[in-house]
């Protein structure tokens, strides 16, 4: 886990992790990793913007027991 403090209101995140996993198509276990970055701008702001993105990936070839998502998310917070 690493933070980049931008300034009082704003930073960004980035995680990354590596472990096993498995999932109902896979046959067994398998290594994998994963990486997430999220943006939050005016954390104490009347408006708040969080900007995420995501990955997860299995260290196979590509095959029909082979894993891989990736997302995003774009989240907006008004404050009264």
């Amino acid at each position: 886990f690493i933070y980049w403090n931008l300034n009082p209101e704003s930073g960004i995140s980035l995680i990354l992790a590596g472990g096993v996993f498995k999932d109902d198509a896979m046959g067994s276990f398998d290594w994998g990793w994963s990486a997430d970055v999220e943006g939050t701008f005016g954390a104490y702001s009347d408006w708040m913007l969080k900007l995420s993105g995501h990955v997860i990936d299995s260290f196979r070839q590509y095959s029909e027991e082979s894993f891989g998502a990736v997302a995003a998310s774009v989240s907006i917070t008004r404050r009264f």
